[in-house]
C-alpha cells in the first residue's frame, strides 16, 4: 500500500469513527432524556406540565436570576452555563458539548473537573430551590428544568 492509499484509508476510517461517535452520542442523549423523563416528570413536549424554574426568573442579558424574590447576580461562567442549558431547556446537554462551549479546546477530563466545580459553586450560591432545577446525569450531561410559560 502506498502512502497516499494509506492516508486515504486512514481518513476514511477516521470519518467512520467520527460518524459512529456522533450516532453513539445521539443515542446516549436520547437514552438520557428518556431516563430524565421517567425519573422526574421532565418532558420535552410543551403541552406537558413539568416542574422547573420559571423563565421569568431568568434575566440572562443582565446576568440576574431571581430566587425567592431576591436578585442574584451571575458570574460570567455561571451565566454562560445557565444560558446554554436554558437554550436546551428540559433536555440533556451532553457533557462534551458543555465543556466545548464553556472551555474550548481543553481535554474532556480537565473540562469535567472544571464543570463539576462550576456546578457545585452555582448550587451553593443559588441554593436548594435552584438545585432541584439543575440536574446532573452522571457521565452524560446536565439538564435545566424550565416550566413552560403560560399561554
Amino acid at each position: 500500500m502506498t502512502n497516499r492509499e494509506h492516508e486515504g484509508a486512514s481518513a476514511s476510517m477516521s470519518e467512520r469513527e467520527s460518524a459512529r461517535s456522533s450516532v453513539e452520542n445521539s443515542q446516549m442523549s436520547k437514552a438520557a432524556n428518556a431516563l430524565v423523563e421517567a425519573e422526574s416528570g421532565v418532558f420535552a413536549r410543551a403541552d406537558c406540565v413539568r416542574p422547573g424554574i420559571n423563565p421569568d426568573q431568568l434575566d440572562l442579558e443582565a446576568s440576574i436570576i431571581w430566587i425567592e424574590g431576591q436578585p442574584i447576580y451571575l458570574r460570567p461562567m455561571e451565566r454562560r452555563l445557565i444560558s446554554l442549558l436554558a437554550g436546551s431547556a428540559n433536555r440533556v446537554v451532553m457533557t462534551e458539548e458543555v465543556v466545548a462551549n464553556l472551555y474550548g479546546d481543553i481535554s474532556l477530563d480537565a473540562g469535567r473537573v472544571r464543570l463539576k466545580r462550576l456546578v457545585a459553586d452555582i448550587r451553593k450560591r443559588l441554593g436548594e430551590a435552584f438545585c432541584r432545577d439543575l440536574r446532573t446525569i452522571h457521565r452524560v450531561g446536565l439538564v435545566l428544568s424550565v416550566t413552560p410559560p403560560d399561554r
